[in-house]
């Protein structure tokens, strides 16, 4: 959140600068944003990053209700993320570490968050 409050007083072009030193290497570690063979997919996945907010969770909150549809790319930047998915015949749980992300499949209108990457620890 400060984060924010400071980088919107910036100058556009050293406020898209500052973004691309900070953040631009957690966006290509998602593999639909690296997959991107486009002289402008820079520029994209900046003016993405730009466009994404910040949100604090305490422990035990939900952060999305996975019987709703999928509406948005996660990105876990500090803590952990426990995932809780029951579908019609099954039941998972899976633990999501900083850096991790789900959700990425709902940028390309897939509305089921059980189609998204769990992370590597399934527990």
């Amino acid at each position: 959140r400060v984060q924010n409050e400071i980088l919107s007083n910036l100058p556009d072009q050293l406020h898209r600068k500052v973004l691309q030193h900070l953040h631009r290497g957690m966006l290509t570690e998602i593999p639909l944003l690296a997959a991107i063979s486009h002289p402008g997919a820079d520029s994209f996945i900046l003016s993405l990053w730009s466009a994404m907010t910040s949100q604090t969770f305490y422990p035990g909150t939900d952060i999305v209700d996975t019987s709703l549809p999928a509406d948005r790319l996660l990105i876990v930047t500090s803590g952990n993320v426990m995932i809780e998915y029951t579908g019609k015949n099954t039941q998972h749980h899976t633990l999501i570490n900083s850096g991790g992300f789900f959700g990425e499949n709902s940028l390309l209108g897939d509305t089921d968050w059980a189609s998204s990457p769990k992370g590597d620890y399934e527990t």
